[in-house]
């Protein structure tokens, strides 16, 4: 299954979330259906308190419904879609899992103003 495939990539998300923690920015990275299974700690309730990296795919349902994106739910379930998945997809990778040109770029928006916002609150 696709959520087998986290191995592969979970060594490259830790770098970055490294890199992050250590104040080096980098561009998000193609969404290649490799996923993360990182032991994240964040609840759905915290989620938005949390940074996005740190979601759990609870608190990536969480987000989807409060911004009125629960069509992404059941493709994100199967993806196996945390946070660290969210903010590195892309429209090609959201293609990919069937989703729409248009419910890509609603859910990409939603995410990237979301970025944008805990970026100006930080």
């Amino acid at each position: 299954s696709v959520c087998e495939v986290a191995a592969a990539a979970k060594g490259q998300l830790e770098k970055e979330k490294k890199e992050r923690e250590d104040g080096v920015h980098q561009q998000p990275l193609p969404f290649t259906k490799s996923i993360s299974q990182n032991a994240c700690t964040i609840s759905p309730s915290q989620c938005c308190d949390a940074p996005m990296y740190d979601w759990d795919e609870d608190a990536v349902h969480q987000w989807l419904e409060e911004n009125k994106l629960s069509f992404a739910k059941p493709m994100f379930a199967e993806n196996c879609i945390d946070g660290s998945v969210l903010k590195a997809l892309d429209k090609d990778g959201m293609k990919e899992m069937g989703f729409t040109s248009m419910q890509a770029i609603r859910v990409i928006g939603k995410r990237d103003a979301h970025l944008i916002r805990s970026t100006s609150d930080a």
